[in-house]
């Protein structure tokens, strides 16, 4: 897989994740329903600890609650009554609750007829550290009020709004770090008044209480799809090891300047991949990208005086974008670019220098390989076709040198550049070596 196709296979890799991340929401939502399903219900008061109140259901089917808070108890104690739900799967063990984690919001359907201002409603968790098999009270107790109750209540909360009750942290004196809430042993949900005490008479009518969240959390989505990118990752890592055991073994008669040299461009190449290197119109390397190749290149050539320098530039383009059109211009630069992939090896570097000129560096590259070279490219340029146009030809100039030893890159350029000048002069499609 060259280049090119490792680099739009990531873009669409980037593109899917993207869908991924945004097309969350979209995900589907399973429902817990605690009524009319609940295992077990009750209702309670406070006539255990001396008070006057009284609870109890007032229909067959368990939907209808009615309490009576009345005055009498001194504190610490105050009146109260609850409708409670057993969450609990296990009768005999109530500290084996139900894990409620991978729900996000509770919905609440209800009727309320009476003087409170609000209903509190909490979950019981068993805490496996912090909770006491012998006390239910050491069940972390996870609250949310909801005000302004009356007749046709229908809302949805978050999970996370609800908050561990701050007479239960003191109570069992827990420390700042554990005090979270927490849904992985919910034990029951109770329905009370808390205080300040609404004496009088309440009724409510429950139609449904359900626990809503999706079929797989936020978390463990965004974790599936980083999983996805790291196995893609790892898959790359090791198509990547086996090219260079590949080509490791094509080399192992070159000289070891050249071993030398590509490893350190095959050690380089994921850093190349993760910088802004490639030009997006050709899909091969830019400037930038050239250069520190070519910094490479000219560390590790101090003895060598077989690299080919070749500047490559597209005949009359301007002519070619006033007539037929910049976009035709593009795929133009685009063929370019491609003939001059297909056309040199893998140890060349072709990259796009500017505009519609085209730069080329060739390793171990005598004089009249370059020449031959140069000749290929100018004969293949003729042969490129264009959809729609038949009659249209694409030709181009090239001028070419061999780098002295200990020259500069500037210096050769320049070289290179003038003989690019005596081709444009004597006549366009043809090159011009220079020395």
């Amino acid at each position: 897989m060259n280049s090119r196709n490792v680099h739009l296979l990531r873009l669409a890799l980037v593109a899917v994740s993207v869908l991924l991340i945004l097309g969350y929401p979209l995900i589907p939502e399973r429902k817990l329903s605690l009524f009319p399903s609940a295992i077990d219900l009750y209702t309670d008061n406070d006539s255990a600890i001396g008070g006057n109140s009284q609870a109890g259901f007032i229909a067959a089917d368990y939907s209808q609650w009615s309490c009576t808070l009345r005055p009498g108890l001194e504190p610490p104690n105050f009146p109260s009554c609850r409708i409670g739900f057993t969450l609990t799967e296990e009768p005999e063990d109530w500290t084996q609750g139900r894990d409620l984690s991978s729900y996000d919001r509770i919905r609440f359907h209800y009727d309320y007829e009476g003087p409170a201002k609000f209903l509190r409603v909490h979950f019981r968790n068993f805490d496996k550290q912090l909770s006491n098999a012998e006390n239910y009270n050491s069940a972390k107790f996870i609250h949310i009020t909801l005000r302004d109750p009356g007749p046709h209540i229908n809302e949805t909360y978050l999970l996370a709004e609800f908050r561990l009750a701050d007479w239960w942290i003191q109570q069992f004196s827990i420390p700042t770090q554990q005090a979270k809430i927490s849904f992985e042993r919910v034990t029951s949900l109770e329905i009370d008044f808390g205080e300040p005490v609404p004496f009088g008479d309440h009724k409510i009518r429950l139609y449904n209480i359900e626990l809503i969240g999706k079929f797989i959390s936020k978390d463990r989505w965004y974790l599936l799809i980083l999983s996805a990118w790291m196995l893609t990752i790892v898959s790359s890592i090791l198509l990547h090891l086996r090219n260079l055991r590949t080509q490791s073994i094509e080399q192992q008669n070159q000289l070891k300047e050249m071993n030398a040299y590509a490893n350190e461009l095959n050690q380089q190449s994921n850093e190349y991949r993760n910088q802004a290197i490639y030009d997006t119109l050709t899909g091969i390397l830019n400037r930038a990208g050239a250069m520190q190749i070519i910094e490479s290149s000219f560390n590790w050539r101090k003895n060598d005086d077989k690299l080919a320098l070749l500047i490559i530039d597209a005949d009359h383009f301007k002519q070619v974008n006033d007539t037929y059109g910049h976009g035709i211009g593009d795929i133009a630069l685009r063929q370019v670019g491609q003939m001059l992939l297909l056309n040199t090896r893998t140890r060349d570097t072709v990259a796009r220098w500017g505009g519609e000129e085209f730069m080329l560096l060739c390793p171990l590259t005598p004089r009249e390989a370059s020449m031959c070279l140069a000749e290929k490219l100018r004969a293949a340029a003729e042969k490129l076709s264009f959809d729609n146009l038949p009659d249209f030809t694409l030709t181009i100039s090239i001028g070419l040198t061999i780098v002295s030893r200990n020259e500069s890159f500037d210096d050769a350029f320049s070289r290179a550049d003038k003989a690019l000048y005596e081709a444009k002069n004597g006549g366009r499609n043809r090159w011009a070596f220079k020395e």
